[in-house]
Parts: C-alpha cells; structure tokens; sequence
C-alpha cells in the first residue's frame, strides 16, 4: 500500500507513520551517500520518564526583549526515553532519501 497523503493519517502497509527532520538524511554505506533512516517498531513499548521539577515556565529573561517591545516566554521539561524490549524496533539506515 502506497503512503496515503491528504486529511487521512499517513500510513504504508496499512501501519500509520510519522515523518521527522530528526532521522538524519545524511547516513553513508558502502559507496552510497545521502541515505536515511526508518524506524518501525511497537511504540507501546517505548517508555517516557520526566524527572526534575516537571514543566518550568519563565518569561523575560532576555535584556534585548524589553527594546525590542516584545515578552519572550520559555518553557523546558526534562524527560528521557526507554525500550521495554529491544526487539520491538527495528531500523533501516540505507534508505535513499
């Protein structure tokens, strides 16, 4: 099955999918350059933990905001990401891009 584009979610063997600019397009093998990546897997096995004091919020910090007539608001959150069980994913990395 093709990758259905439009108001329907993106999907390819009729398993939905998701595109990133994270998954580097720049991989090398062999002589081939400018390969990507693809990563499937089972995602109910992929595991988020926040530690820290959760979701700090701060507004103007920044000594140029206050000439520039603007409010700069900045949010961080602290999380790692952990696999159940390795064997759940799988990846490709010599993927035309």
């Amino acid at each position: 099955q093709a990758i259905g584009r439009g108001p329907t979610p993106l999907t390819l063997n009729g398993y939905p999918i998701a595109t990133t600019n994270a998954i580097p397009s720049n991989l090398t093998k062999g002589s081939g350059t400018g390969l990507s990546a693809l990563i499937a897997g089972d995602f109910s096995q992929a595991m988020v933990g926040f530690y820290g004091n959760g979701l700090e919020i701060t507004v103007g910090e920044n000594a140029d905001d206050f000439s520039k007539a603007l409010t700069s608001v900045r949010g961080i959150i602290t999380f790692d990401v952990a696999v159940r069980n390795a064997a759940s994913f799988a990846s490709i990395v010599d993927i035309v891009a």
